[in-house]
């Protein structure tokens, strides 16, 4: 597929314009769209990308048509033929026909090869940016072969970084042995959560004693709140009467002032403005209307006094007719040049008698009879340039010819002491195969790596002491693994902190339960604080004797009354002493309850501890035997301690790790061994083949490749330009000994025609230097003829034109009386153009008199006209105000204006009066507020009241603040205590953070079986295209760069392949040691590689590149533009810049194979144009 043709009808800056980019043809498909900044050059890319996959639901192209009417269209060249396509926007059916009829996508998904928007932008669309993140990548990547190979091909530049972003997001949840990854938290915050569970108790009776006193202090804040709230509304509305005084007062004064005006028009400021300026208009335009007519009289007096003379017209007339025709000019000229004009005639005939002598003719022949015609003449002279031209060719074929021939035998004498060249391409494939595998220096580093690793693993047997064992044993030996020992370690860790605590708690409770014992004891021991026993004893007391007493009133026994009375009354008078005792003390009885109740909880709390250690005790037993059985299945003593197991854990995964680093390392020192081994012999092989024998060893035989392969380009560069020189001399021999033949014939054709023409003109014979020279003198001669004929007419026609100058000049003084006639005619006509000037000068001042007094007249009447539209304008103004002249008018409506302005003073207090008394009734106002005015008692009063209020809202605001934080006092108390809330609270947490656990090891698995995928489909790509597409780009990469990186090979290292740039001196860098701009144009040599390799399979689609050359020098540049012409004789490649140089440039390089658009700025006015 392919576009033939863009419309851009409705979208971003553009309107109703097109790109053609013509039919498919035999040259490149290449196109350069060429703009200034802002021309629309980026969203052409969008326009693209919109047209194949529908512009989307939001887009930053409506900043000049609607939304709603976005519209672009293209001529496509598709697989079934042409189809013309429009996309318009809408949520759905938007691929439509040019004549509106709906389109189905799949039009459109066929020809993309079912690619997604993102794959074909990735894929068939490149930018500046982009290219800078490839160069990155290839930075990130360290050169891996696969991974540039597949950032190549598909497009997506952020292979590497995206792979490592998700390993790295992978770490940051888990990774072995480390514990600061976010399972390693989550697991350590729930161990604490199911501690914090464990040793959570919960008072209930205190937490209800609590909660009371919250509903309490709460119930006493709200009350004493609303107290408040209330007399803070009283003094608010006294406070509001007070601050309506003074605008009550200032309404009704300018109610006053307002009814002194009495009936007025309404206020209008515009024309009580107007007013104003119609009576300084009035004013000025009648001051002007005086000064007009004084100037008309002066003027009409000074155009009486000036009349013209009778001779006048005569004189002026008489003038025109001298003038008229030059005459007066040519009567000079002629005075001045007859003179030198009779000299001149003279030298003529002195010329032309010096021609008849040079000719060989008598001075008084008729020279006329010599002339030749000039047709005559030109066709001899165009003879005779012909024979000399057509001589000094013959004589430089001949010459040319001799030096062909000398040529040819010594390019015939190099060529054949030259060999034909061999073909190389098996060598130097068979290099690019077996160089990685020839790396001595890699090999060497491998087995030094083998015997470092088989030192390390030494050492690491050592540090496993008090085990010993062989390496076999380590790796049969299974020891307990690193997360039971971690799990081991971290519950004994967490029992024996938890034992710590409780035994610290205990001590601490056990300070303040006797802290507690102690004070109770002293408070007890006060003799004016009576206990809640004593009160109770005494009230029982009291009871009791109440009812003896009662029962000997119902017995009637007088004594045991009077006793009974006696006893009743004592213990009623202790009871009633302790009771006051106790108000007096309700304070302090009230801290014997609190502590009494603290300390009963303190030792509840102090038996519960003691269960919970010896809990913990038990479970460190428990643990102890674990670790002694686990420490038993690797050998370990049975003695030994967590930490040190676990250590001895760490030393055995080093070691275990150790052995296998050395086991891979001698396995991949064996491998390289064996394809170096392999290599070698293969490559001798193929030396063998082109006639070289290598006896060296297997370390120097790629040297020795590498040599024989340059001797070879050489041998063969050299037979190949020694063929194409002697091929060309020859060539060159043959054309010129046709050209002497030709030359020779040429010469003689033409002697003849010049031997026939000297007859035809009777002219002897004669060289084409000697009758060119005759030819000369005769054109002089009719030159002279001409000139003479010429000169002497001319004097006739002076000396007529000077006379009948004169007698016209004396003639015009007659008729006028103006002048001496028998003066010289010049002089006279001097005399007769004075007066003419002078009449000239008072003609003019009666125009311009005339002209005033025209010009005074018209302002004279516009003035009056004026002043006439003024007066009726402000006769029309006073009736409507009601006055009698424009004065009285201007009074009336200033008055107005006050007036309005009072109304408005006067709604504003009222306005203000409503906003404080919240009412708009006035008879209310005036019932709240006179009362105050008339009495300056009253209004003491009321300010001396609202004081008093203030002072005790004060008050109030004080006691809501105790009442305040008396309630937020027990609700933190009531919180210390509230166990039910924080378990709930903590059990949450642990839910939570069991299901972020789960979701976090769903996404850990998701990264790493992502990032494996990845890695396996980067290595198969790279091991299925790694031929053809590395060669492709090594091609590309060397023409970009002009040779200075010639090749691009592979490196192995760690069964890893690198990509590296050997430069043109043999050195090599790696690809992420290159610089910036190296590596972008790296990137794209394999964009270009990638895109040849798909076009193998299948016809590409429209590739786009927006400017990628910003960073490029001209050289690079230049090459770079002659890839993406030959890029595109296999699709469409389209290139998009405001850099006119670049276009320049691709004329240049490739003026056949592009075609240029110029996209104009809409602020030229322009449209698209294409050369």
């Amino acid at each position: 597929m392919r576009f033939s043709a863009l419309h851009l009808t409705r979208f971003g800056c553009f309107t109703n314009e097109s790109i053609d980019f013509g039919s498919i043809s035999d040259a490149p498909d290449f196109h350069i769209v060429y703009g200034d900044n802002e021309a629309g050059k980026s969203t052409l890319r969008d326009v693209i990308t919109c047209l194949l996959y529908g512009i989307p639901a939001r887009t930053e192209y409506d900043f000049i048509h609607d939304y709603k009417a976005l519209q672009i269209g293209a001529e496509l060249d598709t697989s079934a033929g042409p189809l013309s396509t429009v996309r318009v926007k809408a949520n759905r059916d938007s691929l439509r026909s040019p004549e509106g009829a709906v389109l189905s996508e799949d039009v459109l998904r066929r020809e993309m090869l079912a690619l997604t928007e993102t794959d074909f932008i990735n894929l068939f669309s490149l930018d500046l940016q982009s290219l800078l993140d490839g160069g990155a990548d290839i930075l990130q990547a360290k050169g891996d072969l696969g991974a540039l190979l597949f950032a190549g091909a598909s497009g997506l530049s952020s292979v590497t970084s995206t792979l490592e972003h998700a390993r790295e997001q992978a770490r940051e949840f888990f990774k072995p042995r480390a514990t600061s990854t976010a399972l390693a938290q989550s697991l350590k915050r729930l161990k604490e959560i199911d501690g914090e569970l464990k040793t959570l108790d919960v008072h209930a009776p205190e937490y209800r004693r609590m909660k009371r006193k919250v509903d309490e202090a709460k119930r006493a804040y709200e009350a004493a709140a609303d107290e408040q709230k209330q007399r803070r509304a009283a003094f608010e509305k006294g406070k509001a009467v007070l601050q309506a005084i003074e605008p009550w007062r200032e309404l009704r004064e300018r109610q006053d002032r307002l009814e002194a005006f009495g009936p007025l028009p309404p206020a209008d400021d515009e024309a009580l403005e107007r007013a104003r300026q119609l009576q300084a208009e009035l004013k000025a335009l009648n001051d002007a209307k005086d000064a007009l007519e004084a100037r008309l009289k002066r003027t009409e007096n000074e155009l009486d006094d000036l009349k013209p003379p009778p001779h006048q017209e005569k004189l002026v007339n008489g003038l025109e007719a001298l003038i008229a025709d030059d005459r007066e000019a040519r009567a000079r000229t002629a005075a001045l040049d007859l003179p030198s004009r009779h000299d001149e005639l003279k030298s003529l005939e002195r010329d032309m008698n010096s021609h008849l002598a040079r000719l060989g003719e008598q001075e008084e022949s008729e020279p006329e009879a010599l002339l030749v015609s000039k047709t005559d003449a030109a066709n001899i002279r165009t003879l005779a340039e012909t024979g000399e031209k057509h001589s000094a060719a013959f004589e430089q074929a001949v010459a040319e010819q001799d030096k062909a021939i000398s040529d040819l035998a010594v390019a015939k004498d190099e060529l054949s002491a030259l060999t034909e060249p061999m073909d190389i391409a098996p060598l130097y494939d068979a290099i690019t195969s077996y160089r990685s595998d020839l790396d001595a220096a890699r090999l060497e580093d491998l087995e030094a790596d083998v015997e470092a690793s088989k030192r390390n693993l030494d050492r690491a047997l050592l540090g496993l002491a008090p085990w010993s064992g062989t390496p076999e044993e380590l790796q049969s030996l299974t020891p307990p693994s690193a997360s039971d020992l971690e799990d081991l370690h971290s519950r004994y860790d967490e029992v024996a902190a938890t034992l710590e605590r409780l035994q610290s708690d205990r001590r601490n409770l056990n300070r303040s339960i006797e802290n507690e014992t102690a004070q109770l004891d002293e408070m007890d021991a006060d003799p004016e604080i009576v206990s809640d026993d004593t009160a109770g004893k005494l009230l029982k007391t009291r009871d009791d004797l109440w009812t003896e007493h009662r029962r000997a009133i119902e017995q009637g026994v007088l004594d045991q009354i009077k006793l009974s009375a006696t006893a009743f009354e004592t213990a009623m008078g202790e009871n009633d002493v302790a009771v006051t005792k106790r108000i007096a003390h309700a304070s302090s009885i009230g801290q014997i309850k609190e502590r009494r109740l603290k300390q009963i909880g303190a030792i509840a709390e102090r038996e519960a501890i003691d269960k919970a250690i010896e809990e913990d005790i038990e479970r460190l037993r428990a643990l102890d035997q674990e670790l002694a059985r686990l420490a038993g299945t690797t050998g370990l003593p049975a003695s030994i301690s967590a930490s040190a197991i676990k250590a001895w854990r760490g030393a055995w995964g080093s070691a275990h790790e150790a052995l296998n680093t050395y086991q891979d390392r001698r396995a991949s020192f064996e491998k390289k061994q064996k394809r170096f081994t392999a290599a070698a012999s293969a490559l001798r092989q193929e030396l063998k083949s082109v006639g070289v024998e290598d006896s060296g060893s297997d370390e120097t035989v790629l040297a020795a490749a590498l040599r024989t392969l340059d001797d070879l380009r050489s041998s063969a560069e050299a037979y190949r330009i020694a063929k194409a020189e002697h091929d060309t001399l020859a060539r060159q021999q043959r054309q010129r000994t046709d050209a002497v033949e030709k030359a020779k014939t040429t010469l003689e054709e033409w002697e003849k025609e010049w031997n026939r023409a000297l007859k035809e003109l009777t002219f002897a014979q004669g060289r084409p230097a000697a009758i060119k020279a005759r030819l000369d003198d005769l054109a002089s001669l009719a030159g002279t003829l001409d000139e003479r004929k010429s000169l002497a007419r001319r004097v006739a026609l002076m000396e007529a034109s000077e006379t009948t100058f004169a007698d016209a000049v004396v003639q015009l003084s007659l008729n006028t009386g103006v002048g001496d006639r028998n003066a010289p005619h010049f002089d006279l006509l001097g005399t007769l153009k004075s007066e003419s000037r002078n009449l000239d000068a008072r003609t003019a001042q009666r125009l311009k008199l005339s002209e005033q007094i025209d010009q005074n007249k018209e302002e004279l009447e516009e003035t009056v006209r004026k002043l006439a539209a003024l007066d009726k304008e402000a006769i029309a103004l006073c009736e409507r105000s009601n006055a009698e002249n424009i004065a009285h008018c201007i009074e009336t409506l200033s008055s107005a204006s006050a007036a309005r302005t009072l109304a408005d003073e006067i709604g504003d207090r009222r306005r203000r009066l409503s906003n404080l008394l919240a009412t708009e009734a006035e008879t209310e106002w005036s019932q709240m507020l006179a009362p105050l005015l008339d009495s300056m008692d009253a209004l003491a009063g009321a300010e001396a009241e609202l004081k008093v209020d203030q002072a005790q809202i004060e008050i109030d605001e004080t006691r809501v603040r105790e009442f305040y934080a008396e309630w937020k006092d027990a609700e933190r108390a009531q919180e210390d205590i509230n166990d039910d809330e924080s378990a709930a609270r903590l059990q949450q947490e642990r839910t939570t953070l069991l299901a972020e656990i789960e979701q976090g090891a769903r996404r850990y698995i998701s990264l790493k079986a992502g990032a494996l995928i990845v890695d396996e489909a980067v290595r198969l790509f790279r091991d299925q295209h790694r031929g053809a597409m590395l060669k492709s780009a090594s091609d590309a990469f060397s023409k970009i760069t002009r040779g200075r990186y010639p090749r691009l090979v592979t490196v192995s290292a760690d069964d890893r392949e690198t990509l590296v740039a050997e430069r043109d001196d043999k050195t090599t860098l790696s690809a992420d040691k290159l610089s910036t701009g190296t590596r972008a144009q790296l990137y794209l040599a394999l964009r270009i590689a990638g895109h040849a390799e798909y076009a193998k399979s299948q016809t590409p689609l429209p590739f786009i590149a927006d400017d990628i050359l910003e960073a490029f020098d001209n050289h690079r540049a230049k090459e770079t533009l002659t890839l993406l012409s030959s890029m595109a004789e296999s699709g469409q490649v389209i290139y998009l810049t405001h850099h006119e140089h670049l276009v320049d440039m691709a004329r240049t390089v490739a003026p056949d194979r592009c075609k240029i658009h110029r996209l104009n700025s809409k602020a030229a006015g322009k449209g698209m144009a294409a050369e």
